[in-house]
């Protein structure tokens, strides 16, 4: 995961990331990270970076490494 200073969120296998329909204009490309302690409300600037950035954090997320 994640060092854990400020700005940044541990992320294991015990987190969530999901995609979310965003009604508010200035955040189309919005998503939810789920932790055990706190559900985070993000945005990407672009659909393909959002689809990038998911993609990121899903591998950081797996619960076995990736071969």
């Amino acid at each position: 995961g994640a060092a854990g200073g400020a700005g940044s969120i541990e992320l294991d296998f015990s987190c969530a990331v999901f995609r979310v329909g965003s009604s508010d204009p200035d955040h189309p490309h919005a998503f939810d990270l789920r932790t055990p302690g706190r559900t985070y409300s993000l945005a990407a600037p672009s659909a393909s970076e959002l689809d990038q950035w998911l993609a990121e954090i899903r591998k950081c997320i797996a619960p076995w490494p990736r071969i």
